[in-house]
């Protein structure tokens, strides 16, 4: 099922920000700072370590426009420590991602499906509560500064950070602001919705807010990175932080 909302304000405010952000080449003056160091300072620019682990669930709420598909859907996620997730909602878009231990999608036409393979890494990635360069010696993740890049408008260092999933190396790329350290761009290789070829994705934060003493991004944009194609965009109504959530909410439905 397709729901197609039409508000002229947010389309109007998510083509501005869709035509605004963007990114060049890398130069070759990175900030001489240690992975740890620049971590350190992710911490305190948004809010503290000890902030950010105070919050245990996060219920996100807002709209997503994909214009591959001609719709703008409202859009949902749910997350509870370590790694719960649930996204989507199957009553009023028809369709629901989620982790309980299990990586698994619910359609209204197809029903319950238990994934496997590259799609599954992808939903255990993203299941994951906190950024991985958070806590990263604890999890087994590598860290590496790669430099210096102009993204979204910004000077920023690029952190390339190597993980383990499902006993493959899965790689991403964070970029943090030189001036104020906080997040301001992902860069990932994955298939687009599990499907097809592997494509480099950029993703742009923006119009950070606090929440429970930390900062949030409530916008973001995803480009393909050689084609510097716009392919989706999110934006955020509200962030709620440590309101209980039940177990059971990360189950398929019916179960």
């Amino acid at each position: 099922m397709r729901l197609i909302f039409r508000s002229n304000s947010l389309f109007a405010s998510i083509l501005i920000l869709a035509l605004t952000v963007g990114c060049a080449p890398k130069n070759t003056s990175p900030e001489k700072l240690t992975p740890d160091q620049l971590v350190a300072n992710y911490y305190e620019a948004v809010g503290g370590y000890d902030a950010i682990k105070a919050i245990e669930t996060l219920q996100i709420r807002g709209y997503y426009i994909e214009p591959a598909y001609d719709f703008l859907i409202p859009a949902s996620i749910l997350k509870k420590r370590p790694n719960y997730r649930l996204i989507g909602d199957i009553e009023r878009v028809g369709f629901e991602e989620g982790f309980n231990g299990t990586a698994w999608e619910y359609h209204s036409d197809r029903g319950l499906i238990l994934r496997e393979g590259e799609a599954k890494e992808a939903i255990l990635v993203g299941a994951e509560f906190d950024h991985p360069f958070i806590d990263a010696k604890e999890k087994g993740n590598e860290l590496l500064i790669i430099g210096s890049r102009f993204i979204g408008g910004r000077n920023t260092i690029e952190l390339e950070v190597t993980m383990q999933v499902m006993e493959n190396p899965y790689v991403a790329s964070y970029y943090f602001d030189e001036d104020n350290f906080l997040l301001v761009a992902q860069r990932k290789v994955m298939p687009i919705h599990a499907v097809g070829p592997d494509v480099e994705i950029i993703n742009l934060y923006s119009d950070f807010r606090p929440v429970n003493g930390v900062l949030f991004p409530f916008a973001s944009i995803e480009r393909n990175e050689n084609t510097f194609e716009f392919l989706n965009a999110t934006i955020w109504n509200e962030i709620i932080a440590n309101e209980e959530i039940p177990m059971e909410t990360f189950d398929p439905p019916g179960d």
